[in-house]
């Protein structure tokens, strides 16, 4: 079977993002996908657009390596803006047939109105007929009416219609406060006339509608972040982390689905989302979450190899502490990404401490597949790997390098002027590794000697050099408009099974600013 995998480490400025793509390439094969932490809040936008550019239409797992605000908030606000999203899809579903019904604006204005606020009583699903039936009373109400009724009049007699009709009891409200209610009846009602007098069919008629409450209602989220539309790519994902002991405030309310407007509770209407702490030896992209299945022969694995402060020794080898304290780099989530001879390590801000016996155990023993399925053999070189804590001294050390062997080395670097990540130290280390092709930095906006494109030197000339940043290296890293520093690691089905020496590799592509005779993609082939 023709598996693939893809790795995109995107650039998030000072913070971690990954994005794991494995599948069967035959028409209609399975594949699953997993981001790794989603960088600060401000580049949740950044990342939502990348994975809608690279094509999954769905991302199986969300992994938070650590509570760490570089590493987590990101997938907060992609959460955030998902629950909001799926809410305005649910409330337009809901109000553009019943507007369509409406014999002139003010009825379709009522209609849509009735609806809309009917359905944010939990008059959806399974009991979206009362809020029909609403709509209905809505009308008739307006047609009833004596004198003039305006468009306000027209959303008043909406709202008397569903407050009359009320929700079910047992269901709980998706909108808790009765002014955000109305507010939202009202915008679906103006955009549902606009878009009935433009001659719409009932499909556009829910977009736009659906549009309007998003353009409204996301003014009103409390992480500005968040106030984008996600197509729902992200409702059904399954949550990795480190628990619920030591979890940030508004996390886990933003996997349930629960979050505020205005300091107003909502509910999206259909809370998809499960979570899971894993624990070490777990293969956990295919074998995790609500459709867990055993992986497919020969599809790439994913498995985890340290987690709150522990890491992996071995099957049945006692794992080694290296933290006692809760939360915190060391408690990161680590994970190896296998696919036959290829290795692909990557843990969060795990220091060396961890780091160290850790790469050792992986170099020596092999690697159980869950369900009885055998082993993955200890890999003979870790191809590639991601340096923990954005290439901090703290991590990356010698004896890791030594034991891992690399023929590639991605770094998430970006400008912040307290750290200056990577270090030269680390970056020195990997100038020296007699088997590294190269080491790829998203985007290093600060002055180093380790890193000649820094100093605006020509990488790709300059004799003995093996770093290479990616990008167009722009200190304001969200600035629109401008290459990005994005690095993309494909490995065929081929490449994985080759033997050294022949065709076992690798290919990285970047934006290489002093690629001649016009700057653009770059692919690099790693042999290992």
């Amino acid at each position: 079977m023709p598996w693939q995998l893809d790795i995109h480490l995107i650039d998030v400025g000072q913070g971690d993002s990954t994005l794991i793509i494995a599948r069967n390439t035959d028409p209609g094969g399975q594949w699953r996908s997993m981001l790794i932490d989603a960088g600060l809040s401000a580049y949740a936008g950044v990342v939502d657009e990348y994975i809608s550019d690279v094509g999954p239409p769905r991302i199986h797992h969300f992994v938070s390596t650590h509570y760490d605000d570089d590493h987590r908030a990101g997938l907060e606000a992609l959460l955030l803006a998902d629950n909001l999203s799926n809410l305005v899809t649910t409330l337009a579903f809901i109000g553009a047939p019943a507007a369509v019904l409406g014999a002139n604006r003010v009825q379709r204005i009522g209609s849509a109105a009735a609806a809309v606020y009917s359905a944010a009583l939990g008059n959806f699903g399974p009991h979206s007929g009362r809020a029909a039936t609403t709509a209905t009373l809505a009308r008739q109400n307006i047609a009833n009416a004596t004198g003039f009724v305006n468009d306000k009049k027209a959303v008043d007699l909406a709202v008397a219609a569903a407050e009359l009709r009320g929700g079910v009891t047992g269901v709980a409200s998706l909108i808790s406060y009765t002014v955000m209610r109305r507010r939202a009846a009202r915008v679906a009602g103006l955009a549902a006339a606009a878009s009935i007098a433009a001659g719409n069919a009932v499909a556009q008629v829910e977009t736009d509608i659906r549009d309007a409450l998003l353009a409204d209602l996301r003014k009103a989220m409390r992480m500005k972040e968040a106030r984008f539309w996600t197509a729902n790519t992200y409702n059904r994902t399954h949550v990795i982390d480190l628990g619920p002991a030591d979890e940030p405030d508004g996390w886990g309310d933003a996997i349930t689905g629960d979050f505020t407007l205005s300091a107003n509770r909502v509910r999206i209407p259909y809370p998809n989302r499960t979570r899971s702490t894993p624990v070490l030896q777990d293969e956990v992209l295919w074998n995790s979450g609500p459709n867990a299945v055993l992986p497919p022969a020969g599809a790439p694995t994913a498995h985890v190899v340290s987690c709150d402060g522990l890491v992996w020794q071995g099957d049945g080898i006692a794992p080694e502490r290296v933290t006692l304290a809760p939360g915190g780099n060391s408690c990161s989530i680590g994970l190896l990404i296998r696919f036959n001879n290829f290795a692909y390590y990557t843990a969060g801000d795990l220091a060396s401490v961890g780091e160290d016996p850790l790469m050792e155990a992986i170099m020596s023993e092999d690697m159980p597949l869950p369900g009885g399925l055998g082993v993955v053999p200890a890999p003979d070189r870790v191809a590639s790997f991601k340096c923990s804590h954005h290439g901090a001294v703290s991590s990356t050390s010698e004896d890791f390098l030594s034991d891992a062997k690399p023929s590639s080395a991605l770094i998430s670097c970006g400008a912040n002027a307290s750290y200056e990540h990577p270090s030269d130290e680390v970056v020195s280390r990997l100038f020296v590794q007699p088997h590294l092709t190269g080491f790829f930095l998203t985007n290093c906006a600060f002055k180093s000697a380790a890193v000649v494109a820094s100093y605006s030197v020509n990488q790709l000339t300059e004799p003995g050099n093996t770093s290479f940043v990616a990008g167009d290296n722009n200190a304001n890293n969200l600035a629109p408009g401008r290459h990005r520093g994005d690095i993309h690691l494909r490995v065929t089905q081929a490449e994985s099974l080759a033997a050294q020496g022949a065709g076992r590799q690798h290919r990285l592509r970047y934006w290489e600013p002093f690629l001649a005779p016009v700057a653009g993609f770059r692919t690099v082939v790693a042999s290992y």
